[in-house]
């Protein structure tokens, strides 16, 4: 085995594992984020609040609803 094939096997196990942690805290994140989002808006359950955190991407604005401004 020449030693750029070495280099090569190493660059892409490194890489490999980086994207898989990379990958493993993306998804927490995005299930933290998830939960943030249930708990905001369960704290908030009245209809308008409902309706923004459907049209604001996953932000619960209380009180605001895009059909009656």
């Amino acid at each position: 085995m020449r030693p750029n094939n070495l280099l090569a096997w190493f660059y892409m196990v490194l890489m490999g594992h980086l994207f898989a942690v990379a990958l493993r805290v993306f998804m927490i994140f995005v299930v933290v984020i998830m939960i943030l989002i249930g708990i905001f808006s369960s704290i908030n359950q009245t209809p308008a609040c409902a309706q923004g955190f459907v049209y604001s991407k996953g932000l619960c604005i209380i009180g605001y609803d895009p059909r009656n401004k």
